[in-house]
């Protein structure tokens, strides 16, 4: 009898600590704001996670550079987690555009500094997000839609789709904004 109970708790030993190594290799996400701002001069939608880039999280305020802060966006995490994937963001000098993407061969680089497709420089990983909706049981995710307007070169991106109009790919929505469809899952 002895021999069966030491047995059993062995098992359960071992099954605690590999519920103890598993959840140590798998880091959960740290959620963390996604700033978003308009700079009217050029037009320029720029989103980032650390408020000292424009210096104001306040809406309606106006931080550096002219971009007037619009609130918050969404959330990410700062790390990356088990089914993260990485936000790339990018800038176009020659069209003043911010862009961002899960998608590494739209532009051609990550590399931080390195020039690739359409004059876009590589600024690094904005933050970790999701690909799907369904990979991440924790909280409710939401899709940040991704607009694009030819006439002033600016992408945008929001979670609310009544603020263009139409999530459909490729439809023109309120002021002149093309769907390009879902950037990614990030938590409201």
């Amino acid at each position: 009898m002895a021999q069966k109970i030491a047995k059993k708790a062995k098992a359960v030993a071992k099954k605690a600590v590999a519920a103890v190594k598993n959840a140590v290799s798998k880091p959960k996400p740290v959620s963390i704001p996604i700033y978003r701002y308009w700079q009217p001069q050029s037009n320029d939608h720029f989103y980032t996670t650390n408020v000292d880039e424009i210096g104001t999280s306040v809406q309606g305020k106006v931080g550096k550079y002219g971009y007037h802060a619009e609130g918050i966006a969404g959330h990410c995490s700062k790390d990356k987690f088990e089914g993260a994937i990485p936000m790339y963001r990018y800038y176009s000098p020659g069209s003043k555009d911010h862009f961002y993407t899960t998608n590494a061969g739209e532009i051609g680089t990550t590399q931080a500094g390195a020039t690739g497709k359409y004059g876009y420089k590589s600024e690094g990983i904005l933050c970790y997000v999701w690909p799907a909706q369904a990979s991440y049981k924790e909280g409710k995710l939401v899709p940040l839609y991704r607009y694009w307007k030819a006439a002033v070169s600016d992408h945008f991106y929001t979670v609310n789709a009544n603020e263009i109009g139409t999530v459909q790919n490729q439809a023109t929505g309120k002021y002149g904004y093309k769907s390009e469809g879902i950037a990614a899952w990030i938590m409201k």
